[in-house]
C-alpha cells in the first residue's frame, strides 16, 4: 500500500521507529531513527554533502554545482523543515529542476538493490526516512 502526503508522513513517524530499531512498541526512540539515519548519511551522502551536511564533502571539486547545504533547509522553507519533500528529493521522487540534470543518486532505488545496513536489512523507504529525519535534527536555528 503506498500513500502520500501527510498521511504518509504520520504513518512513517509512527512505525519507522519500531522498524529500524527492531524494538517493540514503546521501546524506540527519536534517537534510535536518527542514529540509523547519520549512520546512512555518512556512508551514503557525506562523501558529496560533507560530513557536517554542509556541502563540503571530499568529492564536491569534482561536481558541476556545489551540493547543498543541507543545515539550511528549515530556514531556506521559512523555518519549517519540509520532510516529505527531502524525502522525495532524496528518493528520487522529486528533482531541483533550477539545479539542472540530477547529479545526485537516486537513494529510492539504490537502497532497494542494495540493503545493506550492518544492523540489518531495511527497506528504501524506512532508510530514507531515517537519513531525512538526521538531516531534520541538524537544521541550524
Amino acid at each position: 500500500m503506498r500513500t502520500t502526503g501527510k498521511g504518509r508522513a504520520r504513518r512513517l513517524a509512527m512505525v519507522v521507529p519500531l522498524l529500524i530499531s527492531g524494538a517493540s512498541a514503546g521501546h524506540a526512540s527519536d534517537d534510535d531513527v536518527i542514529e540509523a539515519g547519520r549512520a546512512d548519511f555518512e556512508r551514503h551522502c557525506a562523501v558529496c554533502h560533507g560530513v557536517d551536511a554542509t556541502g563540503t564533502g571530499p568529492l564536491t571539486e569534482y561536481l558541476i554545482r556545489k551540493p547543498a547545504d543541507l543545515t539550511v533547509i528549515a530556514q531556506n522553507y521559512e523555518g519549517r523543515f519540509p520532510f516529505d519533500r527531502v524525502a522525495a528529493v532524496i528518493d528520487g521522487r522529486a528533482d531541483v529542476a533550477a539545479h539542472g540534470p540530477r547529479e545526485m543518486p537516486v537513494w529510492g532505488y539504490r537502497f532497494s538493490a542494495t540493503p545493506d545496513r550492518a544492523e540489518g536489512t531495511h527497506s528504501a523507504e524506512e532508510r530514507i526516512t531515517a537519513i531525512a529525519t538526521y538531516l531534520k535534527a541538524l537544521q541550524k536555528r
